[in-house]
């Protein structure tokens, strides 16, 4: 559902026109009628002719019902991260066609999120936008339909806020681990409390202090600017409201642990939460439904077996959630030198499998200010599943 990510700020406009290499004339429209919206999760309303190819249901909503994917979608665009202007629909239609028989070529979604911009040890809170959901018809797809008609959004973000620049992501690692072979007992002195959905805003707002210091940190040990976008409860939130919302519709129930917590001094402990991935039916595995870590700490950010012990702790905890909750495996992205570190400690080293995916699911930075935007001029932190939306 979340292919690239970029920065850009808010934008309340109308149908507004732009040039295009195609015979066809099109139109943006920004925040598109209820129709138009249901339309694009392609749930098609009675006597209306839309025209149309193969649903974004058709590729990411198999897990579910159509009539419940269409639910996960609308309740979803009123919890706190995408209600009051936090999202924005798009869409690329015909503008000469009547408004009720307009083809989509191609749409998506932009979030409004916080991030922080660090520079020669200054700290700045800035808003960024995650364009996600982007979605066109295989047979509007090629190597010249639809990424030029997205070129002008891009460049409406860039007039109204140049808070970010260009920086692509080729490959973007995960770290996977199957179902575990053995589980360590409970008496195991590092062996992690659950954490529920009540626990997750005071750590979001103790990690968000974390990276803040951090980022402030960042700069004395290089001169370039750090981008890290930070996990809000709201955003933790969706994740978990779109997990409980596709759990209940297939097990009848949703789940209450969202992760797990070792040690019990704050400043040495090693804590995670999780959301659980359906992407097709449970019972098989081609569906590739899996457990994703969105959120991975490691409070003294030490690389020791005490560290290590705990962080094996938490991930047996979260395998035992994948085995309960029919999944796969365990996946997270983008792991940290100091995660396979401590991979390397523990014994999850036979069983962890380092992935460079280049195709699915590849986030990238839109970055428009200062400099080239180029990996070497721009450090991208908190590139975690927990920005995923």
């Amino acid at each position: 559902m979340f292919d690239p990510v970029y920065a850009g700020g808010v934008g309340r406009t109308t149908t507004r026109e732009f040039n295009n290499p195609s015979t066809i004339s099109l139109s943006r429209l920004c925040s598109p009628t209820t129709t138009h919206q249901i339309f694009i999760w392609h749930i098609l309303l009675p006597k209306r002719n839309w025209q149309h190819g193969t649903s974004n249901y058709e590729e990411w909503g198999k897990a579910l019902s159509k009539s419940d994917y269409l639910h996960r979608e609308q309740y979803l665009a009123s919890v706190p991260l995408t209600s009051d202007d936090g999202m924005t629909y798009w869409c690329l239609v015909d503008k000469k066609c009547p408004s009720n028989a307009r083809e989509i070529y191609a749409s998506c979604e932009s979030l409004r999120k916080r991030a922080f911009i660090s520079k020669q040890g200054k700290v700045e809170e800035v808003m960024i936008h995650s364009i996600g959901s982007v979605f066109c018809a295989p047979k509007n797809r090629g190597p010249t339909f639809p990424d030029p008609r997205f070129h002008p959004l891009l460049r409406h973000r860039q007039e109204i806020l140049r808070k970010s620049r260009l920086a692509a992501v080729p490959q973007f690692p995960h770290s996977t681990s199957p179902h575990p072979q053995k589980i360590p007992k409970r008496s195991n002195p590092v062996w992690p409390r659950p954490l529920r959905s009540e626990d997750i805003p005071d750590l979001c707002t103790l990690d968000v202090r974390y990276i803040r210091q951090s980022a402030r940190a960042c700069p004395l040990r290089h001169q370039k600017p750090t981008l890290p976008s930070f996990p809000t409860h709201a955003t933790v939130q969706w994740h978990h409201v779109r997990e409980d919302l596709m759990s209940t519709a297939i097990f009848g129930h949703a789940p209450t642990i969202k992760g797990a917590i070792s040690g019990t001094h704050p400043g040495s402990r090693v804590w995670a939460y999780w959301t659980r991935g359906y992407y097709g039916p449970i019972d098989k595995a081609a569906s590739g439904n899996c457990l994703h870590i969105l959120r991975l700490v490691i409070e003294d950010e030490i690389n020791s077996e005490d560290n290590a012990r705990k962080f094996e702790a938490v991930l047996r905890y979260a395998q035992m959630e994948a085995t309960e909750w029919k999944m796969n495996d365990v996946q997270f992205w983008n792991p940290t030198p100091l995660v396979e570190q401590l991979i390397a400690r523990s014994s999850l080293r036979a069983e962890h499998v380092r992935v460079e995916r280049e195709e699915e699911s590849v986030a990238s930075l839109m970055w428009y200010g200062e400099g080239d935007g180029t990996v070497e001029s721009v450090e991208w932190w908190g590139n975690e599943k927990y920005g995923w939306c």
